[in-house]
């Protein structure tokens, strides 16, 4: 009977929040998980992207056509993926931040390095993203597949960060050393 009833669960998340940035558990033993692998990643791709960017929009970088299906041409998208959406990017950039926050706090206790990794990329992406579409009203664009599909560092960080995530949660997707850690 001496149990103390936790009525949300959220609280207990709440109670030990701070521990799980730093890697130490409550009980001070060290068994929790750190969260500076996601944030090295969000941060590495949220600099590195404007960084490109910016570069881009100054034109210290030409266009240029480096193969015959790949070109390095600067465009705003005003929408979300292909286009969709168009219009909203300020809705769309407010909520890109939002998840990509809740992404970080939320996922900053990665079950291996692998899953941290994934976190910071599609946090790192969403961020970049997001402030694009804040800043100017859409994401700048600046490398262009065949005829059709623009992209740039956040959108790659994105989809190699799902696919890392798909892959660390997938059965047998983990090392004996990381199901036992």
């Amino acid at each position: 009977m001496g149990r103390t009833r936790r009525w949300w669960p959220a609280w207990t998340w709440i109670r030990t929040w701070p521990t799980t940035w730093t890697g130490t558990s409550p009980s001070g033993t060290g068994e929790g998980r750190t969260a500076w692998p996601a944030l090295a990643a969000a941060l590495a791709v949220l600099l590195l992207d404007q960084t490109l960017k910016g570069a881009l929009l100054a034109g210290w970088v030409p266009p240029a056509r480096l193969d015959p299906g790949l070109a390095v041409v600067v465009s705003l998208n005003p929408g979300a993926a292909g286009g969709l959406l168009t219009g909203w990017g300020p809705l769309l950039g407010a909520a890109s931040l939002v998840g990509a926050g809740a992404l970080l706090i939320l996922g900053s206790s990665p079950t291996s390095p692998r899953h941290g990794l994934a976190v910071g990329l599609v946090a790192g992406g969403a961020l970049a993203n997001g402030l694009d579409r804040l800043r100017l009203g859409g994401v700048v664009d600046w490398l262009v597949l065949g005829d059709r599909l623009a992209l740039n560092l956040a959108d790659l960080a994105l989809v190699v960060g799902v696919l890392l995530g798909v892959a660390a949660g997938w059965p047998g997707g983990t090392t004996r050393r990381e199901r036992r850690g």
